[in-house]
């Protein structure tokens, strides 16, 4: 009897199986699967392949270098320059051995936080911004929190909240004489400059801890400045100004989306505050011309365009690095998910990470930088709305634009960073004509007739309307006081009318907002009967009161 090799058997077990119909179906198909697969990859490879080209091409040409690496074009700032070298801020960036709770840049960036405003044991405290439309925030409820919450208080004065605030905050006094001495250097970059290196293995793991820290300072600046603003400490109310700009000069030159987010929630915090001395008429002539030019250093246009040019690279580069690995890298992982989760972008065709990377740098590109650079606010605005269009059609109908996946899931809130941006630009452009205006009634005793007498020869040209190209709204108000607006979002100049329908369409970085950015100042009175004690109340939280948490209560509540 002849004995049957392994090979003999399977081959005979497979001619069994091959005569059962069900097993001949699923081959076939099987087969199919196979066929289409591979020339799905031959097609999607072929078509990333050109679309990759095409798009170094435009980035080329738009001088955007995706070899964040190579450092070219960056100049250090020697340190007797740069404000951000004095030695409460300098090496503020520093990871150590990538771990941002490790060594001494660690326990100076939880120094700077500690100067922000004091912490509550509850974990809240009162808002920075008053809740009300265009009042100065109420310090008496600042004392009487501070006192409850048992914090040191140097000086009792009950009729005058803002010197008792301002007492308690008299642990920043070393800092602001340190950063004051250093006022007059032209630079404020932040150190190290993470584009000098040592970089993460993937862009989008840059570590930004010091942002965090300089927001929480930023928000102790503002509430000194308020403080000193309304207990009639103009040279201190100006000095803590002055540092918060700064500040925030640094913040917004931080070349990332990071970076021009907190840069543009501190300048909004600087608009405010010189809204709130504004309202104190805070400030000689002088301070008043020294916080106007601050404030023009200010470009959130070109910062929008660096930090979304920088964001392109970013996009790119994490698309590149998975089509090289295939996987990211483990740092980046949270979830034991994402562990079967990568064993399938193996399976995905190079030519889509191609085409995706493609995509997101050329929507980049034609909707946001290139408008932004080249048109202005208002043109940005409007590509914005045409780059969520798209995003809105290729997102319903998916299957057929899979090289768009990465764009539709990552940049709709791209066109709101852009919102936010140009709300704060605007904010920023009030505040420097409020200061012109100061100034001319510091000198002539009233307020201008018209915009057009604050001309002064050897000075910058007051900013216009950054979306209609016009001068600013302007008139003056039977208070002796004035009114300033820049027409909003739906582009319509309504003479300075503001909705107060107490919806979230009233919130004037929305885009739904209808009516004007107005800035403008309550009589005396009104702030008085603002200020009147609310009925005692249960000393129990009501759970429909508001509580204001970290640095969300410093983005500007007003509508100044």
């Amino acid at each position: 009897m002849m004995t049957l090799t392994p090979f003999c058997l399977i081959v005979s077990f497979l001619q069994r199986c091959w005569r059962a119909r069900w097993i001949r179906i699923l081959a076939w198909i099987g087969v199919g699967i196979l066929m289409v697969y591979v020339g799905l990859t031959v097609w999607m490879n072929r078509a990333g392949k050109r679309d990759w080209k095409a798009a170094q091409e435009a980035l080329a040409r738009e001088g955007v270098d995706l070899d964040f690496r190579s450092a070219k074009g960056i100049v250090e700032i020697p340190d007797e320059l740069n404000f951000c070298a004095i030695p409460l801020l300098k090496g503020l960036a520093i990871i150590e051995d990538g771990n941002p709770a490790k060594g001494e840049s660690a326990a100076k960036r939880k120094a700077l936080e500690a100067l922000g405003p004091l912490k509550s044991h509850t974990g809240s405290y009162p808002p920075i911004s008053s809740k009300d439309t265009d009042m100065p925030v109420n310090l008496r409820e600042w004392a009487d929190w501070l006192r409850k919450e048992g914090h040191p208080m140097p000086v009792t004065d009950p009729d005058n909240a803002a010197r008792e605030v301002l007492g308690a905050m008299s642990y920043q006094d070393a800092a602001i004489a340190e950063m004051v001495a250093a006022l007059f250097r032209p630079h404020s970059r932040l150190t190290p400059d993470w584009r000098l290196g040592p970089f993460p293995e993937l862009l989008l793991q840059l570590q930004v801890p010091h942002l965090g820290a300089l927001q929480s300072f930023s928000n102790g600046l503002s509430l000194r400045a308020k403080a000193a603003a309304q207990a009639g400490e103009y040279a201190r109310a100006h000095e803590a100004t002055l540092c918060l700009a700064r500040i925030a000069e640094a913040t917004c030159q931080e070349p990332h989306l990071i970076g021009l987010l907190v840069g543009v929630t501190s300048a909004s915090i600087l608009s405010q505050t010189t809204w709130e001395l504004g309202t104190a008429h805070c400030g000689t002539a002088d301070d008043f011309l020294r916080l106007q030019q601050a404030l023009e250093k200010f470009d959130l246009r070109q910062d929008a365009v660096r930090a979304f040019k920088q964001e392109i690279v970013a996009g790119v580069d994490s698309l590149l690095y998975l089509k090289r690995n295939r996987q990211l890298p483990s740092s980046s992982l949270d979830e034991p998910s994402w562990d079967s989760m990568q064993k399938l972008v193996w399976l995905v065709p190079e030519g889509w990470f191609d085409s995706n990377a493609a995509h997101v740098a050329t929507l980049n590109l034609e909707y946001i930088v290139k408008p932004l650079r080249d048109r202005g606010w208002a043109s940005s605005l409007v590509e914005g709305e045409r780059l969520e269009a798209r995003l809105k059609a290729a997102k319903a109908e998916i299957w057929r634009h899979t090289d768009m996946i990465v764009a539709v899931l990552a940049m709709p809130a791209f066109t709101r960073f852009v919102d936010r941006a140009a709300y704060a630009q605007s904010f920023l452009d009030r505040a420097i004509v409020a200061c012109a205006l100061e100034r001319f009634r510091l000198e002539r005793g009233a307020y201008p007739d018209a915009l057009t007498e604050l001309a002064r020869a050897g000075e910058k040209p007051l900013p216009l309307d950054i979306l209609s190209g016009k001068p600013m709204g302007y008139r003056k108000t039977t208070g002796g006081r004035y009114v300033l607006w820049a027409v909003g979002f739906d582009g319509k100049d309504d003479n300075g009318h503001r909705p107060s329908t107490g919806s979230y369409r009233d919130k004037p970085t929305n885009r739904q907002y209808e009516g004007d950015w107005v800035w403008s100042y309550p009589t005396a009175e009104e702030i008085a009967a603002s200020r009147v004690p609310a009925a005692p109340v249960s000393t129990k939280r009501s759970k429909k009161q508001t509580v204001i948490k970290g640095a969300e209560d410093s983005t500007p509540k007003v509508e100044n």
